[in-house]
């Protein structure tokens, strides 16, 4: 699937009752990446919802979904360089909502052989933002 927009880890042994769940919410399919799902759906905010009511509804669920999130941006990457590179430009485009609130970053891998630790991928985010940040102020002074 090409088009995805959520993604979904799943516990070990949980993968046939994830899948057989996610798919009555849309077009869900296999990674290359241990026990990630993706999905394609029309409002992810709202399939986070639906799959939050079908866990409460089915308990057992709990025990095969670990984590839905919705993904705004998607891009492959083939070095730490490039990753630097691609998260900056979705930062540039998001920073204007980010103005006037807190937030945090977290970085969720799987599969990935690059020197590119989650610490430091994290901290990536963080100066970029905070550079972008102290050069706009420094603009308006």
């Amino acid at each position: 699937m090409k088009d995805w927009n959520v993604i979904v880890t799943i516990y070990q042994q949980g993968f046939k009752r994830a899948i057989s769940a996610l798919q009555k919410i849309g077009p869900t399919d296999r990674t290359p990446y241990y026990n990630v799902l993706v999905m394609k759906v029309d409002e992810p905010m709202v399939a986070l919802e639906a799959i939050e009511r079908m866990t409460e509804e089915r308990p057992a669920l709990y025990d095969a979904i670990a984590r839905v999130a919705p993904a705004e941006l998607t891009f492959e990457f083939q070095s730490a360089e490039h990753f630097r590179d691609c998260t900056n430009s979705f930062l540039l485009g998001v920073l204007p909502r980010l103005a006037g609130h807190s937030f945090h970053v977290r970085l969720h891998r799987r599969g990935s052989k690059l020197d590119l630790r989650t610490p430091e991928a994290e901290r990536l985010f963080d100066d970029f933002v905070m550079s972008v940040c102290r050069t706009r102020c420094s603009h308006r002074n």
